[in-house]
Order: C-alpha cells, then sequence, then structure tokens
C-alpha cells in the first residue's frame, strides 16, 4: 500500500470514529429532553389535571369566607415567592462577587421570610382544620392514584434505560419520582380553582421557603404550620 493510500485509510478511520461520537455524544441528549418533555407532560395532563379538578370540586363545600381568605393568600403567597426568589438571586450575586459566606443581616432577613411565610401557612392551616373532614376524604383519594401514577411514570421511563448514557437520567428520576409526595395540603389550597393551569410547578414551585430556601446553605428550623389533616 502507497503512502497516499495509507494516509486515506487513516483519514476515513478518523472521521468514522468521529462520527460515532457526535452521534452518541448528540443521542443521549435527544433521550434526555425526551424524558424530560414526556414526564413533564405527563405531570400536566394526568397528575396536575386530576389534582385541579379535585380542588374545584373541594371550593364547592367551602364557605364564601374561606374561598375569599384563601384567594387573599393566594396572593399573598405568590408575592412573598416573588420576592424571595428576587431576593436569592441579589444574595447569591454579592457572594459570588464577594467570595463571603452569608453576613447576619442576610440571615436575618432571610429568617424574617421564613417566618412570614409560615405565618402565612398558618392561616391556611386553619381553614385546613375548619374542612378536615373534606380535604380527608381527597386526601385519600390523591393517596390512592400514586401508585399508579408512579407506575405509569416508570413505563415512561423504561423507554429510555436503554439509551446509553440516558439510563443513569432514567433511573434517577425514577428514584425522584418515588420520593415525590403529591399529597400536599397548604399547596392544595391554595390552587387556584378558576385556574386552566395544571403544571406541577404550580404545586411544587422551586427556589422558595418550600424547596430548602433557594440552596443559600441557611435554612432556618421550619415553624411547623401543619394540620390535624394528613
Amino acid at each position: 500500500m502507497s503512502g497516499k493510500h495509507l494516509i486515506f485509510v487513516i483519514f476515513l478511520i478518523l472521521q468514522g470514529q468521529m462520527g460515532v461520537r457526535a452521534q452518541t455524544g448528540t443521542r443521549p441528549r435527544q433521550d434526555q429532553q425526551g424524558l424530560r418533555q414526556e414526564l413533564a407532560q405527563y405531570h400536566q395532563q394526568t397528575i396536575g389535571t386530576f389534582l385541579l379538578a379535585k380542588r374545584r370540586e373541594l371550593d364547592r363545600q367551602l364557605s364564601a369566607a374561606d374561598r375569599r381568605t384563601l384567594a387573599q393568600l393566594r396572593e399573598e403567597v405568590a408575592n412573598h415567592r416573588t420576592q424571595q426568589l428576587a431576593y436569592f438571586q441579589k444574595v447569591r450575586e454579592e457572594r459570588k462577587a464577594s467570595r463571603q459566606p452569608l453576613s447576619e443581616a442576610h440571615k436575618a432577613e432571610i429568617k424574617a421570610q421564613h417566618a412570614h411565610y409560615q405565618q402565612l401557612m398558618g392561616q391556611v392551616t386553619l381553614i385546613a382544620n375548619r374542612n378536615q373532614k373534606a380535604l380527608t376524604a381527597v386526601a385519600t383519594q390523591v393517596k390512592a392514584q400514586q401508585e399508579k401514577w408512579y407506575a405509569d411514570l416508570q413505563a415512561i421511563a423504561s423507554r429510555y434505560r436503554g439509551t446509553g448514557g440516558d439510563s443513569t437520567l432514567a433511573k434517577r428520576a425514577l428514584v425522584h419520582e418515588r420520593r415525590r409526595s403529591y399529597w400536599s395540603l397548604t399547596r392544595f389550597l391554595l390552587l387556584d380553582p378558576n385556574s386552566t393551569e395544571t403544571y406541577l410547578e404550580e404545586l411544587v414551585p422551586k427556589g422558595t421557603d418550600e424547596t430548602n430556601s433557594g440552596n443559600l446553605q441557611e435554612r432556618p428550623t421550619p415553624v411547623a404550620a401543619q394540620s390535624v389533616v394528613e
């Protein structure tokens, strides 16, 4: 084989290896996106729709006073989340620039925000206690569905187990779903029965008091605002 032919063969081999690498690098990313999209779609169309329907049923059983109070609390909680996320972002940027730990002023503000959130949740708990019987019935129905939801999500994830690097993502997704609870008394009551949104993120918002204070490494001990309804 001449030198020119040898160089040409080596070139073809290298091109083939590069093509394989490109395919194996692209496919897992595509599969990750596909898995996340399917899980999100199931959460929205199945779990979220079910919970929102149950919230609308409950609304017809609440007193007019409780409905008004919940509407007001829903707005206050939404404002709290917006302000809290903005504050956390500001603190993160300050810490990134200064490379310093949380200051005492930051810690005090975070604790004050958390206390305000707990006060709001306490008011929701009072309403829950007044409607204990109806909420217990809903909780039973939700918990009865959780195994079916997990089985469906498991079936979705199983289609991605044999796709290279994404099999690990599928396993992690299943562990997360198994640990996840779709019944939260206060979050359920704060759902807007008139909303057309069924995204699960509305039930479990990220980066707020309900999710470890945005990972700012300052997690005040929560003040219990637990209802007798589980």
